[in-house]
């Protein structure tokens, strides 16, 4: 099993955000018609990880799509060293463990796996938005205590966190970066000047087919 490191807390994060967990599996779920890159993505950092590929299904009738990691040996591994639980992460109360907490590298790697999944970076106005929206409140609170040393987020309501400020948005990207094409595209595109909504990411693909992921951070 593996060792913590950057990747291994940019998955949690990615499960802290949209995943589930049970006895024998672990299933991340996204959105079909924006997150297959991403999702190959995901696949890839499982494989480094632990040697497992994972599937990836495409609900039919649907705008679902599912990464499946099937690994009994993993989902006790994660449970063991991690303390998380088979079920609802709202009812477990399921945070970022304090292994995380520890070290700011691994906070910003499980930070870009939180937005990248059950955050956005999205369209709010005439400018630019990052926020992370949860129903588990224990998130929400946390992340805001790990702001008092970031200083990214300039805006916490009950289930939301985030920033709409440029110099913010600029500094998430610099230290904590992104995985998911979608924000690396709506980012780089607005710095160019250029809002696009979410139905446009998609046609700007093939011009960041290239670039490096993470993106932001020197890796």
């Amino acid at each position: 099993m593996p060792q913590l490191n950057e990747e291994l807390a940019e998955f949690i994060g990615v499960y802290l955000g949209d995943g589930t967990l049970t006895k024998y599996f672990i299933r991340i779920f996204g959105d079909k018609r924006y997150d297959l890159h991403y999702f190959n993505y995901l696949s890839s950092l499982v494989y480094s990880i632990t040697s497992i590929q994972p599937k990836i299904r495409i609900e039919k009738g649907r705008n679902l799509l599912i990464l499946d990691i099937g690994s009994k040996l993993f989902c006790d591994y994660l449970k063991k060293e991690f303390g998380f639980k088979d079920g609802c992460k709202i009812r477990n109360k399921l945070v970022i463990p304090e292994k995380i907490i520890q070290r700011k590298e691994l906070v910003f790697s499980c930070l870009r796996g939180l937005i990248d999944t059950d955050g956005s970076v999205s369209k709010d106005g005439e400018t630019l938005c990052i926020r992370f929206r949860s129903h588990n409140p224990l998130i929400i609170e946390q992340l805001a205590k790990l702001n008092e040393q970031l200083n990214i987020f300039t805006f916490q309501y009950k289930t939301v966190i985030g920033t709409r400020n440029i110099n913010k948005i600029d500094s998430f990207f610099k230290t904590i970066g992104s995985s998911n094409l979608s924000n690396i595209i709506r980012y780089c595109e607005f710095k160019k000047g250029n809002l696009i909504k979410k139905e446009e990411v998609l046609k700007y693909a093939d011009l960041y087919k290239k670039v490096r992921i993470p993106y932001g951070p020197l890796v």
